[in-house]
């Protein structure tokens, strides 16, 4: 099956939530994306929709999980007092996530570091590697973002098919550190995709919202953050709900720029 590294660490299988602003409330279902789509709203409307992610679909047996390291020890990750928030995977607590798009980005915390490669690497299903790269970190920390159109390969995401990614941290020739995470791409009907081209930003974050659509409603709150202060809102509402502990963190490292990794030489 998957052939990624392991380490001595409990891996990531929690159950899922969703979030209101007062309350969280346990959920998981067999996703359904049949809902219609919500009224139109115009572009300079307040996205005051807290995130209530419904419908989601568990991860199949087997599907490797470890949303967030336990923490290098190497020296090559984090501070001298070790207080800092590890290598951490923006994904769901039960380590798995939907997406409509061939080629969707990917968000990782990096911590600060020593180190000047990172590897992505993505396989099938049946354990079957994709593709594997080593990318150019250069000690960068904050929110990193991989996509796959980005990669020498552009691999894409075939539609209904689950996908493994491990992102990987190595120092001296040496891991130190990587999350693995879960996703599967998902069909949607061409009036869907036609209400989804058209529909203003918050027409698109409630339907993503309501179907469970994990990636594509996290990127749009990321690349919408900080221009408007009820996204800021919503993406700390999202993260907290999922207990993705850096809500303290995105003022400083501004989720709207995210480092976008380039190649190692």
């Amino acid at each position: 099956m998957f052939d990624f590294p392991t380490l001595s660490s409990t891996l990531c299988r929690r159950g899922m939530a969703i979030a209101t602003i007062s309350s969280l409330v346990g959920l998981s279902l067999t996703l359904d994306i049949s809902p219609t789509f919500a009224q139109s709203s115009s572009e300079g409307e307040q996205v005051v929709y807290a995130p209530q992610l419904q419908n989601w679909e568990d991860p199949p047996p087997g599907l490797p999980g470890r949303r967030g390291a336990a923490g290098s020890r190497t020296g090559c990750v984090g501070t001298a007092n070790h207080d800092y928030q590890p290598l951490t995977s923006l994904v769901p607590m039960n380590v798995f996530g939907l997406t409509t798009q061939a080629s969707p980005t990917f968000y990782f915390y990096v911590p600060p570091n020593q180190v000047e490669v990172a590897e992505f690497v993505l396989e099938d299903e049946m354990g079957d590697r994709i593709d594997k790269v080593e990318l150019a970190l250069q000690q960068h920390s904050g929110l990193v973002a991989v996509n796959l159109a980005d990669l020498p390969n552009s691999p894409t995401l075939d539609v209904n098919r689950v996908y493994a990614v491990s992102f990987q941290l190595n120092c001296h020739g040496q891991l130190v550190d990587y999350v693995t995470t879960g996703i599967k791409r998902i069909p949607l009907e061409t009036s869907q995709q036609q209400e989804l081209g058209e529909g203003a930003k918050a027409d698109k974050i409630r339907f993503y919202t309501q179907n469970g659509i994990w990636y594509d409603l996290l990127q749009t709150l990321i690349e919408a953050y900080p221009h408007d202060p009820s996204i800021a809102l919503n993406l700390n509402t999202l993260l907290a709900a999922q207990e993705i502990e850096l809500q303290h963190l995105l003022p400083v490292i501004n989720p709207s720029q995210p480092t976008v990794l380039s190649l190692s030489q």
